[in-house]
C-alpha cells in the first residue's frame, strides 16, 4: 500500500562535540562542513531538494544545559536565557546572544505547526534533554524566577510542537572513552580546551571560529572582538569555574554524568517520535575483543575502537556488550537514553509516539556516519531518508 505524505515539517539538525557551524562569520565553514565534511554539505543539498533545513551553531564545547537554551532561542527568536536559578547555581551570566529566530510561528497551523530534530553525537543528549524541557520545563526555575521574568521555555507544555526526535551515534548515554578517565583528567582537558577558547574568543579569530561560550566569560560575540590574542592564565578562575562543577562538556560525556542526567531529567513527550540513529565499525577477535575495521575514516578510530573494545566496569554495568563502537562511542550508548521506553525497530513495525526505537545497526564509523571522507550523496540520502520518515508519520 502505498504511503500518504501527512506533513512537511522543517527539520533542525544539531551538531556535536567540535561542531563549528552557523554563524555570521565562521569562515572555517568554507573549508569544512561538519554534516558533509570536506567536499560535501548535507544541508544546503537538502535545501536545494525542497526540503526546509536549518543548521545552529551551538558552541563547539559548551555544556548540554546551555546548548538546549541557545536553541530555544534560535528557534523563537529573543534574548537567550540560560535560566535565573541554573546560571546563580553555576556562576555564569543569566543572559546570552540575541537572535532572530528561524521558526518564530512555530506552532501555528501548517507546515510550522510542528518541528523534526536531528542530532549527532553529543548532539544527542542535547535533544534528549532539549525536548524534555519543551515538555515537562524546569521546576526550579519556576519555583526561584517572578514570573514575568521567567522564560517559556521552562514553564514546559510545549512537548506537542516536537514532531520527531533523531538522534546519530548520540552519546545519549555517554561514552566510555571518557568514562574511563579519571575525573581530574577530564577536568585537565576542558581546561586546556577552554584555554584554546578564551585566547582566542576575544580576537579577530572569533570570526574564524565562534566558539560561542559567552555566558562564562570565554569568549565574546564576533562582532565585540577588538581585543588580541589573549592570556588564558589571566582568566584562570573562569576556566576554573567551567571545569569544576557538572558544567563541564568533557565530563558530560561521561557515562556516569549521562544516567544522571537521564535519570533527572529525560522525560517522554507522548506526541513525539523517537529513533537511534545507531552504527559500528569494529569486530570480535578471538578472545572476544573488538578491534576496528579497516575501512574506518578517521585514523585516529584506529587508536580508539580497541581502547573501547576493551573496557569493562563491573560496578557500572559496563560489560563485553559495550564493546563494539563506532570509533567513539559504544553501541549500547548509542541507543535509547537509559530508563526510556524503547523497542528494537524491524521492518513493518507499527511507529508509535512516545517510544524510542533502536534503528538497525549501520556500517559507519562516528564521523562517516555525518559525511566524513565518504560520497557526498550517501551522507545527503542518509538525511534524507530520515526526513522523509517524517513525512508519512501522522501528527499525535
Amino acid at each position: 500500500m502505498e504511503k500518504t505524505v501527512q506533513n512537511n515539517y522543517p527539520t533542525i539538525i544539531v551538531h556535536g562535540f567540535l561542531g563549528v557551524c552557523e554563524g555570521k562569520y565562521n569562515y572555517f565553514n568554507y573549508l569544512f562542513n561538519y554534516f558533509g565534511g570536506f567536499t560535501g554539505d548535507v544541508v544546503r543539498d537538502l535545501n536545494q531538494m525542497g526540503y526546509e533545513v536549518y543548521l545552529p551553531g551551538l558552541g563547539a564545547f559548551a555544556p548540554v544545559w546551555d546548548r538546549c537554551c541557545d536553541l530555544y532561542a534560535y528557534i523563537f527568536g529573543g534574548t537567550v536565557d540560560y535560566g535565573k536559578v541554573h546560571s546563580e547555581k553555576y556562576g555564569h551570566a543569566r543572559y546570552g546572544r540575541t537572535y532572530p529566530g528561524v521558526l518564530k510561528d512555530l506552532g501555528t497551523p501548517g507546515d510550522h505547526a510542528k518541528v523534526n530534530l536531528v542530532g549527532h553525537s553529543f548532539g544527542g543528549p542535547t535533544l534528549c534533554l532539549f525536548s524534555s524541557l519543551m515538555e515537562q520545563g524546569a521546576a526550579e526555575e519556576v519555583a526561584g524566577t517572578p514570573a514575568d521574568e521567567l522564560s517559556p521555555f521552562f514553564k514546559g507544555g510545549q512537548g506537542h510542537l516536537l514532531h520527531m526526535v533523531t538522534t546519530l551515534n548520540g552519546t545519549n548515554t555517554g561514552t566510555t572513552l571518557v568514562q574511563m578517565l579519571p575525573r581530574s583528567v577530564r577536568n585537565g582537558a576542558m581546561a586546556a580546551i577552554d584555554a584554546v577558547v578564551v585566547a582566542t574568543g576575544r580576537s579577530a579569530f572569533a570570526k574564524v571560529i565562534d566558539f560561542k561560550m559567552d555566558e562564562w566569560g570565554l569568549t565574546v560575540d564576533p562582532d565585540e572582538a577588538t581585543e588580541g590574542f589573549q592570556n588564558p592564565l589571566d582568566y584562570k578562575d573562569l576556566i576554573k569555574k567551567n571545569i569544576e562543577g557538572d558544567e563541564n562538556m568533557f565530563h558530560q560525556m561521561s557515562v556516569e554524568y549521562s544516567r544522571q542526567l537521564a535519570a533527572e531529567r529525560f522525560c517522554i513527550s507522548p506526541k513525539t517520535y523517537y529513533f537511534a540513529e545507531r552504527c559500528v565499525r569494529t569486530h570480535p577477535n578471538s578472545s572476544g575483543k573488538h578491534n576496528p575495521n579497516l575501512t574506518n575514516t578517521m585514523p585516529l578510530f584506529d587508536l580508539t575502537a580497541p581502547i573501547i573494545g576493551r573496557y569493562t566496569n563491573k560496578s557500572m554495568g559496563i560489560d563485553e556488550s559495550w564493546f563494539p563502537n563506532d570509533g567513539m562511542v559504544p553501541l549500547p550508548s548509542q541507543g535509547a537514553p537509559e530508563n526510556m521506553p524503547s523497542k528494537d525497530y524491524s521492518e513493518g513495525v507499527a511507529i508509535e509516539p512516545g517510544i524510542w526505537y533502536n534503528m538497525p545497526v549501520t556500517d559507519n564509523d562516528h564521523e562517516s556516519m555525518v559525511g566524513m571522507f565518504v560520497n557526498n550523496n550517501k551522507t545527503t540520502n542518509r538525511f534524507k531518508k530520515i526526513l522523509d520518515r517524517s513525512k508519512y508519520l501522522p501528527d499525535a
